[in-house]
């Protein structure tokens, strides 16, 4: 069974949903110490949950996202303060690398989140 994506797979991954991303608006964060989970509205159609899994893989979800009555890890308060109701301006691959970095823009200025999808080891 596969464990992480490689390079190719996230080119490939990328070629086929970046289209879905780019330009939509991060409506919320969700996560835990597994996976970030980010919820993007776009103008055109539902929102589409986008889940990051580190060191492992990236994928679109339709599933409902689970709301836990715990207080939300420290990691996950600080993206939604930098990162909710930020317009996603691009979604790249660094060249041949398991890399994925996404521009976002908020009116207090720009941020880049990188995924990296390199396993442990």
């Amino acid at each position: 069974m596969k464990r992480a994506m490689t390079w190719v797979d996230i080119d490939i991954w990328l070629a086929e949903n970046a289209g879905n991303i780019v330009n939509g608006y991060i409506d919320n964060i969700y996560g835990d110490s597994d996976r970030l989970i980010l919820r993007i509205r776009r103008s055109r159609g539902e929102p589409i949950s986008l889940a990051i899994v580190p060191g492992e893989a990236l994928y679109i979800t339709n599933r409902a996202i689970e709301r836990r009555g715990d207080a939300l890890p420290h990691v996950i308060t600080l993206f939604r303060r930098y990162l909710r109701d930020s317009a996603i301006n691009s979604l790249s691959q660094k060249p041949c690398e398991r890399i994925v970095e996404m521009n976002v823009i908020k009116s207090g200025g720009g941020y880049r989140l990188i995924a990296e999808l390199i396993p442990r080891g």
